[in-house]
């Protein structure tokens, strides 16, 4: 499959990173808006070619070999800005930060589209290579006008640790009341080094607020308890791990760490560390371009996290996020084998592999990672059978995926994506009654989720059960979901299925705006015309479902109808719509 990297290599963004928008709501670039629309001032045909080699190789597969060569190309002549600039982000994007270090940005460089996140690679690469004083004077004397100055800050308690100006390090405070979580990532790396120093009564007063916070308490609960372990206090950090696991059921870290805490001994988690700690911010700041679905910039800081900490599971899991955004799912999964099995991230990281393999092709591969955590660690069992149901639904492997629901249930997965789910397979291997049954009790869960409310409300009118309830329930849906064109499509239907053939036009239209090429949405809305009497646009629509490989079913139905018209009085039969 071709890979499509080069989104990731020719889109590259600029942002106030730790937090990024989520914290400040500052807008990112594209690249692409600040670069000089040139290319570099190369004189030598051998030093062009390979720049141009470098560049076609990054924009078709984003590999290693093109960015090598544009690596190579800058280095032979280090004195053009444009030339260090598309070699910087080529080796950010494959993990090679001491080269990106080397070819950073810095104050005297023309081009500054990368300057700031230059500033944060020179400073990780210094961290890394113990050279606190070097990382100190980077971030120090970075402007505050400057792209990625956040990032700088959060890293700069770090930098003065490792140069030994403690008094410094552990006085830093950032964030205003708009900032929550630039404060928050603050207090977490103070009360770590704080710790590392020594100053255990003001280390725990910090980790205490944090884990208190009824908000936060998932997040920090782990390196409280932790701190609380190392310093005998067993009792304690139990309770900061149940507290945690109320705000995030099921992590397998709080758990292990619950478990440990328990049987206490001499088995203590380790300290925390400068690098470690630095690494867990430019992770949150990976997650938080994730989140925005910046994801170059979010493959930057999940690079430069890794330099600091090769096992950190999280980064691991945001490197390959990114890279299959930008369809390069070779290189994503090859992410995602990294994150160790002890990672809160490791069943995503599974599952997003097993999702990438059936993507690929390859659905017995997909199922092989399902079923090894569907009956490996007990961690990781319930996630696994949900995984292996899921991959068997997709494949219309529904009698498999009902046996895996069951599993699931009998484990303990009573929530209401659960029952949804065995509804779907039920309803579509012909067991309506125990599907509708299965709905009802996911909507004793979850009473006011719209995909419950419209794939009841839809069953119920596409059987002819109860038209008037159906159509109640679909309505809320759609008040809870306007602009979802297949709640959108449900409520036309039930117009249509009423007898209302004007009004169930007008929201089919609605829907096939927002849904254009979806073959159920057209064949309702050519119906819906034929009905009304506009019968070469019901033509039109049912001919459009065809070019859109719809299932035989739904084909065949089609191909009837531009045959034969729309049946007078049997327009459509109950159950019959291809839903």
């Amino acid at each position: 499959m071709a890979s499509r990297r080069n989104l990731l290599f020719r889109s590259a963004l600029l942002g106030a990173s730790a937090s990024l928008v989520l914290a400040f709501g500052a807008s990112a670039q594209s690249i692409d808006d600040v670069r000089p629309k040139i290319a570099p001032s190369v004189d030598t045909p051998s030093l062009y070619g390979t720049f141009l080699g470098g560049e076609i190789s990054m924009q078709r597969d984003g590999g290693e070999d093109g960015a090598r060569m544009l690596i190579g190309a800058a280095t032979e002549r280090p004195d053009d800005p444009i030339l260090r600039e598309h070699a910087f982000a080529a080796a950010l994007l494959i993990g090679d930060v001491q080269a990106a270090a080397r070819l950073a940005p810095d104050d005297t460089d023309p081009v500054m589209a990368y300057r700031g996140l230059g500033a944060v690679t020179r400073a990780v690469e210094a961290l890394a290579e113990d050279k606190g004083g070097d990382a100190e004077k980077i971030v120090t004397a970075a402007p505050a006008t400057i792209p990625d100055h956040v990032a700088l800050m959060l890293l700069k308690p770090y930098a003065q640790a490792q140069a030994g100006h403690w008094d410094l390090a552990t006085a830093t405070h950032l964030g205003g009341p708009n900032e929550r979580l630039v404060a928050l990532l603050d207090q977490i790396s103070r009360a770590q080094l704080l710790e590392l120093r020594g100053r255990y009564a003001e280390a725990d007063a910090l980790y205490k607020t944090l884990a208190d916070d009824s908000i936060t308490a998932g997040l920090f609960a782990q390196p409280y308890g932790e701190f609380l372990e190392r310093r005998g206090r067993d009792r304690e950090a139990v309770a900061i791990y149940e507290k945690g696991l109320a705000t995030t059921p099921g992590d397998p870290e709080l758990i292990a760490d619950r478990e440990r805490a328990k049987g206490g001994g001499s088995n203590l988690p380790p300290a925390p560390s400068i690098k470690r700690g630095a690494a867990d911010v430019l992770t949150y700041a990976a997650g938080a371009a994730a989140a925005e679905r910046q994801e170059q910039l979010s493959l930057f800081y999940a690079r430069l996290a890794l330099r600091l900490d090769p096992i950190n599971g999280q980064a691991w899991l945001y490197c390959g996020d990114a890279l299959s955004a930008g369809k390069d799912e070779i290189a994503a999964r090859a992410c995602w084998s990294h994150v160790p099995t002890n990672s809160r991230a490791y069943a995503e990281a599974r599952t997003r592999t097993a999702y990438s393999l059936q993507i690929s092709g390859d659905l017995d591969g997909a199922l092989g990672i399902a079923r090894s955590m569907a009956h490996g660690d007990p961690l990781h069992r319930l996630e696994g059978q949900l995984l292996l149901a899921e991959l068997l639904r997709t494949s219309n492997r529904y009698s498999e995926a009902d046996q895996a629901l069951d599993e699931v249930i009998g484990l303990g997965g009573s929530d209401w994506r659960v029952y949804y789910m065995r509804a779907a397979v039920r309803e579509q291997l012909g067991r309506w009654p125990e599907a509708e049954a299965d709905l009802k009790s996911a909507l004793k869960f979850a009473p006011n989720e719209p995909e419950l409310l419209n794939f009841l409300g839809y069953q119920w009118i596409d059987r002819g059960e109860d038209l008037k309830g159906g159509l109640a329930l679909i309505e809320r849906a759609v008040k809870a979901r306007p602009n979802s064109g297949a709640m959108l499509d449900s409520l036309g239907w039930a117009h249509y299925r009423l007898g209302d053939y004007p009004e169930a036009v007008t929201e089919l239209e609605r829907a096939v705006l927002i849904e254009p090429s979806d073959p159920e949405i057209n064949d309702h809305l050519g119906d819906a015309y034929w009905s009304v009497g506009r019968k070469d646009e019901a033509a039109y629509q049912w001919r459009r479902v065809l070019t859109f490989a719809p299932d035989e079913k739904v084909k065949a139905r089609v191909e009837t109808k531009l045959k034969d018209g729309l049946v007078p009085n049997a327009k459509v039969a109950a159950g019959d719509s291809g839903r």
